[in-house]
């Protein structure tokens, strides 16, 4: 379907789309105003779910780019449990730290050169994600923050774009606004893409993607090769490589599942 000029090809039981170029201002309605309802609300529905989805794929690459910053390795680093480090420590042998890696035996996570390296580091990401999981970061439902009401008690006030200088900071794509039926006061939600905000005492809260995006920076900052999985069946996880088993293994840290995928 093209229709910027003004044609929009159709038959009368349907229409057969050939290609999409609609310029995103009022005068499509205009244009278009003529046609059958059915094939102006298909063609407006499918030209922003693909604006929406090339907004959503636009924004990833920074979001990856960003876990490669030293300093945000760095404070990465220092949120995780050194007990985390200690338990592979004691079973395994000596841990060291030579630069901006963790070492096992002397070998880079992730760069491992015998079997049982590699065995350590998927452990790791296991004993790591299940920290992550149920020790740090909590999946966020709505709770009024002054009468700690939640559930039915607190309702949708729609969403707005970040206006605090934390929710700028934050890099908030979004913030989803309720109110509390019990006590009428409002509220905010933030959803950060910032993983070092997600990261800080700030944030620690949110749902898959929050959750993704903060497991990747944390896989990152212990060494691993590590992807954030986007599917559009509404989902989000991540995935490391592992030397091991030479193949990427899908981590889940909202279900704190490692290499199951089949969930």
């Amino acid at each position: 379907i093209t229709v910027g000029s003004g044609a929009v090809h159709f038959s009368r039981q349907t229409y057969l789309p050939i290609c999409v170029s609609i310029p995103l201002h009022l005068s499509l309605f205009s244009t278009i105003s003529s046609y059958p309802k059915c094939a102006l609300c298909s063609v407006i529905q499918t030209r922003m779910d693909q604006v929406n989805l090339a907004r959503r794929i636009n924004s990833l690459p920074g979001t990856v780019l960003s876990y490669e910053d030293a300093s945000l390795l760095a404070y990465a680093r220092s949120v995780i449990p050194p007990s985390i480090f200690c338990t592979y420590a004691g079973s395994y042998g000596t841990r060291a730290v030579a630069g901006s890696h963790v070492l096992f035996d002397f070998v880079h996570l992730g760069q491992e050169s015998c079997p049982e390296a590699g065995r350590i580091n998927d452990d790791l990401v296991v004993s790591l994600v299940r920290w992550f999981k149920y020790s740090f970061f909590k999946w966020y439902k709505p709770r009024c923050p002054s009468c700690d009401r939640g559930g039915t008690d607190v309702e949708s006030r729609g969403v707005v774009g970040p206006e605090t200088p934390l929710e700028k900071e934050g890099k908030a794509s979004r913030v989803e606004v309720y109110r509390c039926k019990h006590c009428d006061s409002t509220f905010r939600f933030p959803r950060f893409n910032d993983a070092r905000t997600l990261l800080s005492p700030s944030g620690r809260r949110g749902r898959c993607g929050e959750f993704a995006n903060a497991f990747t920076c944390l896989l990152r900052a212990v060494g691993f090769e590590a992807r954030y999985v986007l599917d559009l069946t509404d989902h989000v996880w991540c995935e490391y490589w592992s030397e091991r088993m030479d193949r990427w293994v899908h981590v889940d840290p909202c279900e704190a599942k490692v290499d199951g995928a089949g969930i």
